[in-house]
């Protein structure tokens, strides 16, 4: 029996890709598996490889070898760190707990004029703790620099990391940063 083909494109530097049947094509999300889109064969460009179903397994499967002891078998899996998207929610059983925030330096304009305000920051907390990005979700409205100042300070913190099935994840996660004169540096 000949191998069934099936056509397999994958965009550079994403982790999504096609696979091409006679009739339809099928859009997948390559980190999590599933079918996004089926697409009709003729939209689908002709810059495509085939392969057979057994390249193509080849090529997505880990690495299996025999491990120590009598009948264990290793399976290596690389770990690659997922880091989701601003607006993606992530189950996890713990949540990030802070080691160290930095406290913000309280923008000069402000303090000359005697203006006080708050600042939403979303960051997202890698596996290790570190602050990958950092966003603002709700400004303070004053435009007196603390936005600016509340990103720097966000960027700097220290994490202790999300935790899903024992293992740490990278989670976004959202909190107030305060600029009160009483407490300025």
């Amino acid at each position: 029996a000949s191998p069934s083909l099936v056509a397999s494109y994958h965009t550079p530097g994403l982790a999504n890709g096609i696979a091409v049947s006679a009739n339809y094509a099928y859009l997948a999300d390559g980190a999590s598996g599933l079918l996004i889109l089926k697409i009709p064969s003729e939209i689908i460009s002709e810059d495509y490889v085939v392969v057979s179903q057994e390249e193509l397994a080849e090529m997505t499967a880990p690495a299996i070898t025999e491990g120590e002891g009598s009948g264990n078998i290793k399976i290596d899996i690389p770990l690659e760190e997922y880091l989701p998207r601003a607006d993606e929610f992530v189950a996890v059983e713990e949540m990030p707990v802070s080691i160290s925030l930095p406290t913000p330096v309280y923008p000069p304009m402000a303090m000359k004029a005697q203006i006080e305000g708050s600042v939403w920051v979303k960051v997202l907390v890698d596996r290790t703790g570190n602050v990958r990005d950092a966003v603002v979700v709700k400004p303070s409205g004053a435009n007196a620099g603390f936005e600016e100042a509340a990103l720097e300070a966000a960027k700097k913190g220290k994490w202790r990391p999300a935790i899903q099935n024992k293992q740490p994840v990278a989670v976004w996660l959202s909190y107030d940063i305060k600029f009160n004169l009483n407490t300025r540096r």
